[in-house]
């Protein structure tokens, strides 16, 4: 290329030079058609001419000499030489160019036509792509080698410095790739002992001997292997049956004496056995007895009677007079006569006795039944009785009168009516500010109900009283004090109604009480947050409690923390104490505790002596008064494993500067608490059906994050909770997505040692503003914040949903109900079921994965949406706020009508 370049270049001079010495003829021209060729002496010059030709290019017309018009002559039209040719290409390859050039072969005269066009011409030339072969960069570093000893292998690899193109000429992959023998040196090769022998014959065949097998060393292995360890021989017992040994008999004794001195007697004599025969050996023959008969003179045998027979049956067995002249008869007969000089029989063989000498026996018998007598009450079932006497006793055995003398019936069944009757107050609850105005409530139950049209209870049974609390002393300071300790932790119930059990104002006061039962002890600001499950977007029946409480040091901090997890172990009785609870507060709902922990216990930390240098001292802006303070929740869908998770501190680290990111604080001003979930086995939609059952590790790898933060400090209280509903307002907006991703970084990047944990997705993040319980009205009159949510059956929930008039018109609705302003009301409508659901995929190859599903268009979505609203309530007067939510209440009976 660079010598068709210098090449084009002198042409181009050449060219400049030969345009200099051709001129045209000033002479007339003849008549004729103009010349096409060059003129005299310039031919073949064209073709010698490039793009360094110098001609005129103005006004599309070309000219190097203007000839003055003679009237005399004709007129003259100017004419073109050939075209040059082409020069060479700027390139050789990748697009280049080349021109050519054209010079005035006859100039116009006497006002004939200039010449038409440009003097130079320009076309690309060489299009097609410059070859560009494979190059390789310089050797990697050699990789591990694959065995420590005994000749292993490693390799190394080049990479592709520049790659080829179409044209150009690949690399050889061999050119790229080594590898070579590494690790070469022998390993360490222990000793190694042969197989064992078989078994040597017994030394004995019976009585126990002793057989043996022996091993020899196989491999002796290098010198600094392992030694062979063991014996080289092993023996054992055997044959240890004892050898067999036949019976033998001593000899016999002398005969006893005869049995009898008289008659038929009997003579015995015995022997015994000197050795028993042993393993199989042979018996001893014959008895150890033997007996024969020795004689005498016969016995003398006595005479003996017969048993007598029965009595002779007489015509009468009774009389009333006690004898009569009849006799029955009984004999006996002798039944073995006398021999030998036996002894007669005495007696006599016949006997007699009168008839009829026992009087007639004489039945009892019963005068009638008296009338009933009236019962002994009138409702409720009393009973009522009757009477009879004996006509005639029993006599001589006579039968005695049956049946009782009292006889007894129910009477007045019909039950009579209870009027219901209300228990005693209960003791008036915690207020629900610790330091400022607030409520306190108490309530009473129905001790006895009323049945049986009695008549119904009368008068509240709860009531709500102002309070003003006095214990202002913020709680980082009370635990930098040493005063007291923090336990956080979590419950987790199932009820078929978590919206209304979440709704309900009396729900936080009744869950109050209850963690104050079950610990036992004196607590001290018990605060509780409830979030139903349903509120994330799931169809679930579970509802969701963050507790803390605070343990004056001097109560017995063990035995509160050793019930609250009690409590968790054993969830029936927590349930049994809770639904108790509620009963008493008027809220009829079943409820089970599936889940109760103790999630983190903050004790007080001793105070370090003060140090040296008192200049550049710090102080946590959790020690400082006038910060805002935020608790919240934000639940964490894990690939697997969520209870390690839960339990990693560099995992609980990395949440911790994800929700500093997100609020805009430091990270040592977020504490966060990690809690496994947990999934209820067989639940099928009735709490009642979880008693039986038991609960295990979830395996849908979710966590929840109950965290509490502390922002920047302000002038005034008033400023930083003012500050802190912006805070919270601001987090609640955050794209899940971003915060996702912020976790992602946090696990990542996060210091040694490690997360477990390299992504999770956040699914839910909530938060709540420490002292912000009350609301001011836009006339910035205090007021009282109520909640709630409406069931709506619509035919597409979710096209329903997106839609902004469904709020407004929702939101009139709830306005003409409750009687209240528009603009004092919020409504938020939400489908039952979320628009994305987020599952894990458990792949076969590789660690599970979290993807959001997109909703199955073939799958019914439900026909339900939730309008939440919130509406603000003048704070005064006090029981403002209880009213409308009676009001609301009532209006159940009426859901068509609305």
């Amino acid at each position: 290329a660079q010598q068709q370049s210098k090449t084009a270049q002198q042409q181009s001079k050449t060219a400049e030079e030969l345009s200099k010495i051709v001129q045209v003829p000033r002479s007339p021209v003849p008549e004729g058609p103009p010349a096409t060729g060059p003129p005299a002496g310039s031919s073949g010059l064209s073709g010698a001419l490039s793009s360094g030709s110098v001609a005129n290019k103005s006004n599309g017309s070309v000219g190097t000499t203007t000839v003055p018009a003679d009237p005399g002559l004709p007129k003259q039209d100017c004419t073109w030489y050939d075209w040059s040719p082409w020069s060479y290409c700027s390139r050789s390859c990748g697009h280049g160019y080349q021109s050519r050039q054209r010079i005035v072969g006859v100039q116009a005269a006497n006002g004939g036509a200039p010449c038409e066009g440009s003097d130079e011409e320009h076309g690309s030339c060489n299009d097609f792509e410059c070859t560009v072969d494979c190059e390789y960069a310089e050797w990697g570093d050699w990789s591990h080698c694959t065995a420590s000893c005994d000749s292993g292998a490693r390799q190394r690899r080049k990479p592709i410095k520049v790659q080829n193109n179409s044209a150009g000429r690949p690399c050889d992959q061999s050119d790229g790739f080594q590898s070579e023998d590494c690790n070469t040196q022998p390993c360490a090769k222990g000793c190694k002992w042969s197989d064992w022998t078989e078994w040597a014959s017994c030394t004995k065949t019976c009585g126990r001997g002793t057989k043996k097998k022996t091993r020899e060393i196989a491999d002796p292995g290098t010198l600094d292997g392992a030694k062979c360890q063991g014996p080289a021989t092993e023996s054992e017992d055997c044959n240890q049956k004892a050898c067999p040994k036949d019976c033998q008999m001593a000899d016999w004794q002398q005969w006893g004496a005869c049995s009898s001195s008289c008659g038929n007697g009997t003579q015995i004599r015995r022997r015994s056995i000197l050795v028993k025969e042993e393993a199989n050996g042979q018996p001893c023959a014959g008895g150890l007895q033997e007996d024969t008969t020795c004689g005498a003179p016969d016995c003398p045998i006595d005479c003996s009677w017969e048993d007598w027979t029965e009595w002779s049956a007489c015509s009468v067995t009774c009389s009333s007079s006690g004898s009569t002249s009849e006799y029955a008869q009984s004999i006996r007969k002798i039944a073995v006569s006398p021999l030998f000089g036996g002894r007669p029989c005495t007696g006599e063989d016949n006997r007699t006795k009168r008839c009829g000498e026992v009087a007639c026996p004489s039945d009892c018998v019963w005068h009638d039944w008296e009338p009933w007598k009236a019962c002994t009450k009138t409702c409720g079932g009393g009973i009522s009785e009757r009477i009879r006497t004996v006509a005639k006793e029993a006599k001589h055995g006579g039968a005695t009168c049956p049946g009782a003398v009292v006889d007894v019936k129910p009477c007045a069944v019909t039950p009579c009516p209870v009027d219901c009757r209300l228990a005693d107050w209960g003791a008036w609850s915690d207020c629900t500010e610790s330091c400022g105005t607030g409520n306190a409530m108490r309530f009473r139950f129905e001790k006895t109900p009323a049945t049986k049209g009695g008549k119904k209870c009368t008068g509240a049974k709860s009531e709500n009283r102002e309070c003003i609390g006095n214990d202002c002393v913020p709680t980082q300071t009370l635990l930098s004090s040493g005063k007291v300790v923090q336990i956080t932790g979590a419950v987790q119930l199932v009820t078929e109604d978590p919206l209304g059990f979440a709704a309900n104002p009396y729900s936080e006061q009744v869950m109050k009480a209850g963690i104050v039962k079950i610990a036992e002890q004196p607590l001290r600001r018990v605060h509780v947050s409830i979030l139903p499950g349903g509120s994330i977007g799931q169809n679930s029946h579970g509802v969701d409690i963050w507790f803390s409480v605070l343990v004056p040091v001097e109560a017995n901090i063990t035995q509160v923390i050793g019930q609250l997890t009690k409590g968790g172990e054993d969830l029936v009785n927590a349930s049994r104490i809770l639904k108790v609870l509620l009963s008493h507060a008027g809220i009829q709902m079943n409820i089970k505790i599936t889940k109760f922990m103790v999630t983190k216990i903050r004790r007080p930390k001793p105070t370090p002596p003060p140090p040296n240098i008192t200049k550049n001292i710090t102080r946590s802006d959790w020690d400082l008064p006038n910060t805002s303070r935020l608790t919240g929740v934000m639940k964490v869908l894990l690939p697997t494993r969520p209870r390690e998770f839960s339990e990693d501190k560099a995992c609980g680290k990395a949440t911790e500067s994800t929700l500093a990111d997100v609020a805009g604080v430091k990270t040592t001003s977020v504490h966060a608490s990690l809690v496994p979930d947990q999934a209820i086995t067989g639940y099928t939609g009735d709490p009642e059906t979880v008693e039986d059952n038991h609960t295990q590790l979830g395996e849908s790898g979710e966590v929840d994050v109950w965290f509490s933060l502390v922002g920047p400090p302000c002038k005034t209280q008033e400023e930083a909770v003012q500050r802190g509903k912006e805070m919270c307002e601001e987090m609640k907006r955050q794209d899940l997505g971003h915060v996702t991703q912020l976790l992602g970084d946090h696990l990542v990047n996060c210091p040694a040692p490690k997360c477990m944990a390299k992504t999770g997705t956040v699914t839910f993040l909530m938060c709540k503003v420490e002292g912000a319980y009350d609301e001011t009205l836009e006339d910035d009159t205090p007021a009282k914040r109520i909640t709630g949510v409406m069931d709506l059956e619509v035919e597409k929930p979710r096209e329903f949903s997106a839609d902004h008039r469904s709020e407004e018109a929702a939101k009139l609705v709830i306005s003409q109900l409750a009687e209240v302003d528009l603009d004092r009301i919020q409504v938020a409508v939400a489908p039952e079921k979320a628009e994305h659901e987020i599952e894990i995929l458990k792949n076969v190859q590789g660690p599970p994965k979290i993807v959001e599903v997109e909703p199955n268009s073939t799958k019914e979505d439900g026909d339900k949406c939730y309008a939440w609203f919130v509406i603000l309530v003048p704070a005064r007067p006090a029981n403002e706020d209880l009213k409308l939510v009676s009001k609301l209440r009532g209006l159940a009976g009426d859901l068509p009508l609305i």
